[in-house]
């Protein structure tokens, strides 16, 4: 019995001693990784992956390897103790690569993981190590994938053959200009004749009014001819005015202006409502017509100026805009039965309206300004130092520009005058060649031409005989002013006016039109000539117009009251 019971105890103890030493005389180590699957090594001995549990290792240091097929190594060194039972947890960390990117033929586009780049084949470039889906493409060609695995600090070559792919043209009909052209997921935008792949494809077209059109159609090999139609959308517009005797007109684009009628059924977009009568201020809305109609109440505030009178705008910017004298309405005949054929026939013309006019042209110092402040380019033949001086060297459009700049600045609006403007205020009730008479030695008291101080520099020039003591272009405001109060009228520099080229006088009308301002004309007009002109051009009708730019053309401008 005592034999039985000491080999039970003998099993006992060696049974503890068994679990004593499996738990607290060996160290194990449980390694996990983010992403899970990296090659396990410990002390340079693979002893499985990611996550492993409970590796026996033996007290002491050990050094711990994780690898993965586009990570980079991780590595990390332990210590334990008899017992220690150690968890490792590793973030691995993307490791770079070498992307060898070529193509047949070359030149094609590349997507990476979806992301096009901005590099066409061949191209080499440093990358992060792990899985990729490559594409190539060009233009008719078929676009190629495929996906590559780029290991740490390795090297993936990539060529990929494109084989042509099927494409054909198209060409829209029937669009109205301005029109808009969507070619819903095509990667070329539309001009006509577009190269587009074989299939179907959907076109939008819009334009404001016209109702928009959604088409699909099927591009197929060789060219593609579509017809487009899109449909008008009209509106009703309606009036209302005073004083009841005021004119309207109404202008939309694509229409000319023309006289308001009631109720008046117009395209559907931006319309431009004009009213005037006589001893009231012009009235300008502009609306945009829908196709439910609109209605435009416009209220004409009278004028109330004194002929003679002199205007200065104050500048947002600081400064004074141009002196301008206020010229009344009336009317007077124009042009000259004495002139060439473009001043025939002498006709009657009545103004409505008062406006100011820049006393003398704008200077080189006010040109500037406007220039600086807006970064317009001048002609490097401007003397900048010459700030009293008519300004020239500039173009009809430059000329624009400087009025509409004051008109922002001022909050009036400035603007190039008619030639009927023009002329009215030359003459200044006078209907002699010139507003002093019609004696052309007697110029020179007036403006500056081509006289003798011009001809003792250029002896084959028609000059006058009298001297007014300059040659070139020279400071403004120097010579006697006109019944309106207007220096420099003559010579100095010839100033744009608003109208293309040369209109006939055959079929001039009576009153005088509203201003226009068209940019589209091969020429424009230039009134009273230069420096450099003999009387015969420098006169009160003389009529002349061009589109290049030249020291002896520059500016005077109105200003509508």
């Amino acid at each position: 019995m005592v034999k039985k019971w000491g080999w039970l105890l003998a099993i006992a103890v060696g049974v503890g001693a068994i679990y004593v030493y499996q738990r607290f005389g060996t160290a194990t180590v449980t390694v996990t990784s983010e992403p899970a699957g990296a090659l396990v090594w410990i002390d340079g001995l693979r002893v499985g992956q990611t996550p492993l549990q409970g590796q026996p290792v033996k007290s002491g240091k050990h050094l711990v390897t994780l690898e993965h097929s586009w990570y980079a190594d991780n590595e990390r060194q332990i210590n334990v103790q008899i017992g220690d039972h150690i968890t490792h947890h590793a973030v691995l960390q993307a490791g770079t690569g070498t992307l060898v990117l070529q193509s047949n033929p070359r030149g094609a586009w590349v997507e990476l993981n979806g992301q096009r780049q901005d590099f066409v084949t061949p191209a080499r470039l440093t990358a992060d190590s792990g899985v990729y889906t490559i594409v190539m493409g060009a233009t008719e060609l078929r676009p190629v994938t495929k996906e590559v695995v780029l290991a740490d600090e390795e090297t993936v070559e990539v060529n990929l053959d494109l084989n042509p792919a099927p494409y054909g043209s198209l060409t829209l009909q029937g669009l109205p200009a301005g029109a808009t052209v969507e070619l819903v997921g095509a990667e070329s935008p539309y001009k006509p004749g577009v190269r587009l792949p074989v299939g179907k494809l959907t076109v939008r077209v819009n334009r404001p009014g016209y109702a928009p059109v959604e088409e699909r159609i099927m591009i197929s090999g060789g060219e593609n001819v579509h017809r487009v139609n899109l449909a008008r959308l009209y509106g009703i517009l309606r009036v209302n005015w005073e004083p009841a005797t005021a004119e309207v007109f109404v202008s939309a684009p694509g229409i000319a202006r023309q006289r308001y009628r009631e109720p008046m059924r117009l395209p559907t977009g931006s319309v431009e409502i004009r009213a005037r009568a006589q001893g009231y201020q012009r009235a300008l809305r502009r609306v945009t017509l829908a196709e439910s109609g609109a209605t435009v109440t416009l209220q004409l505030q009278p004028i109330r100026v004194t002929p003679g009178a002199h205007v200065r705008d104050a500048l947002k910017s600081g400064g004074q805009g141009p002196d301008m004298v206020i010229i009344p309405a009336g009317d007077f005949r124009m042009g000259s039965d004495r002139g060439s054929a473009t001043e025939k026939p002498v006709h009657g013309v009545k103004l409505l309206f008062p406006f100011a006019m820049s006393v003398t042209e704008v200077t080189v110092a006010q040109y500037l300004t406007f220039a600086r402040a807006t970064g317009r380019k001048v002609d490097k033949r401007v003397d900048a130092g010459a700030g009293d001086h008519a300004m020239g060297y500039v173009s009809w459009d430059d000329a624009v520009a400087y009025a509409h700049w004051l008109s922002a600045q001022t909050g009036a609006t400035y603007r190039l005058p008619t030639e009927v403007e023009w002329e009215y205020a030359a003459r200044a009730g006078s209907q002699s060649t010139w507003y002093f008479g019609d004696d052309a030695r007697s110029i020179c008291a007036h403006g500056n031409v081509a006289d003798r101080s011009a001809w003792n520099l250029y002896r084959e020039w028609d000059t006058v005989d009298c001297d007014d003591g300059m040659v070139r272009p020279g400071p403004v405001g120097r010579f006697a002013a006109n019944a309106f109060g207007l220096k420099d009228v003559y010579g100095n520099v010839s100033e744009w006016v608003l109208d293309c080229d040369l209109p006939g006088y055959s079929r001039a009308p009576a009153v005088a039109a509203d201003p226009e301002e068209d940019a589209g004309c091969e020429t424009h007009g230039f009134r009273g000539g230069s420096w450099d002109s003999a009387p015969p051009d420098a006169n009160s009708f003389h009529r002349a117009s061009t589109s290049s730019v030249s020291d002896d053309r520059g500016i005077r401008l109105v200003r509508e009251l």
